[in-house]
């Protein structure tokens, strides 16, 4: 009952997600749309900000100054990391074609334990998919309600945000229009990020699930009785040996391809994570400036911590698990072959194991640009480095 049916038209690559959220051009109309949508709403909503800070920064206090320079690196944030997937665009179409293809190519050969695994990975992208939506989502509605909440008066109601027009609001209808602006630059904003971090998160499980498929096909090699034409063969005779040795080379084939894919995808997000992690500490790090101040009221910090640090936090230290869980799977190759008998097969046999562990040895570890770790220890530093730089902050306060 609600099981998914494996085959290709089930297989997700993030290529749509990635298309239709404006983050690569595929010479399509609908790519170049929405590219334009995607980057022209956010350097609107970055100048909007900018020019408020630049030409009025003497009508507003410390804090709205830092709030609005926070807003603005999220849109700075925003293109910056989407430019990095844009102009590599090729690449990533690449590699969602490889998905399709090589990863799944031949669905209908895998073995009942592996096609568990693809199809227990596309459930898992899906609700994801669907969860991740409903959070992000509903976290932006309830950003863009915060002040309009909490700080309108009988008198006159707050914008979402602070920020420059090139008019008045003297009047409802361009009350309304700015409002009306405010949500159309959130949820642009929200739907970029939304559409990086599933392209992220769909390639990271995809690679997983392989990993994992291979772990299953190294288990049944070694630890189940094997069959041909029907009989089954018996252990140390010519015909297993011959068996277990053609699915060893098979086995160091797949291997080699997997280890491939891991440097293809890690050279298409280093630039990516690089701008994620950088930009993240700083934003972590005014937003820590705000709840700290001393003037600033209970309900305000409890606003600031909800809306702007937790949700920041939450997406950095998620983009960190999934780098740290290809990094474990990419690990487990080399337990599944400790742990299965290996030492009752034929020294030629072992010979091809143990070329298999030495090119297992060295730790898969996904690096922002070789220079920041993306796994929990990376994130722990992250928090760190925010929290040093809120320590210079404050310095200066």
């Amino acid at each position: 009952k609600g099981a998914m049916i494996v085959n290709r038209e089930n297989i997700y690559t993030g290529y749509k997600i990635a298309k239709h959220f404006g983050i690569i051009f595929d010479y399509t109309c609908i790519s170049i749309l929405q590219l334009i949508r995607s980057y022209g709403i956010n350097m609107i909503a970055f100048f909007h900000f900018l020019i408020e800070i630049i030409t009025n920064y003497q009508e507003y206090d410390l804090l709205e100054l830092i709030e609005m320079i926070h807003f603005a690196t999220l849109h700075a944030n925003c293109m910056l990391m989407c430019s990095t997937l844009t102009f590599n665009s090729r690449n990533i179409i690449e590699f969602t074609e490889l998905i399709k293809t090589e990863f799944h190519e031949e669905i209908h050969t895998l073995s009942a334990k592996q096609k568990i695994v693809v199809r227990n990975t596309q459930k898992f992208i899906l609700k994801f998919i669907q969860i991740s939506a409903m959070v992000l989502y509903c976290s932006n509605a309830a950003t863009m309600l915060k002040r309009p909440i909490f700080y309108s008066t009988k008198d006159k109601i707050s914008l979402p945000f602070d920020g420059w027009f090139p008019f008045e609001l003297n009047s409802t209808i361009r009350f309304v229009g700015a409002f009306t602006f405010h949500l159309i630059i959130g949820i642009n904003m929200v739907s970029v990020h939304y559409g990086m971090f599933l392209t992220y998160v769909v390639h990271v499980l995809q690679l997983c699930g392989q990993f994992e498929c291979l772990s299953v096909y190294i288990d049944e090699t070694f630890q189940h009785a094997h069959y041909s034409n029907g009989k089954q063969l018996q252990s140390g005779s010519e015909q297993r040996e011959a068996l277990i040795k053609f699915r060893t080379k098979l086995i160091i084939s797949q291997h080699i391809h997997l280890l491939s894919y891991f440097e293809m995808f890690y050279m298409l997000y280093s630039k990516f994570l690089f701008v994620a992690g950088t930009t993240s500490v700083a934003l972590m790090c005014t937003v820590l400036y705000i709840i700290t101040d001393p003037d600033v009221e209970v309900k305000a910090v409890f606003t600031v911590f909800v809306f702007l640090l937790l949700p920041e936090a939450v997406c950095i230290g998620a983009y960190c698990y999934f780098g740290q869980q290809l990094s474990d799977t990419c690990s487990a190759i080399p337990e599944t072959i400790y742990f299965n008998p290996w030492y009752y097969e034929s020294v030629n046999i072992q010979k091809y194991l143990l070329n298999l562990l030495t090119a297992s040895q060295r730790m898969k570890i996904i690096m922002a640009a070789g220079l920041q770790e993306f796994s929990m220890k990376g994130f722990s530093e992250i928090l760190k480095a925010s929290y040093s730089y809120f320590n210079m902050l404050q310095s200066v306060r």
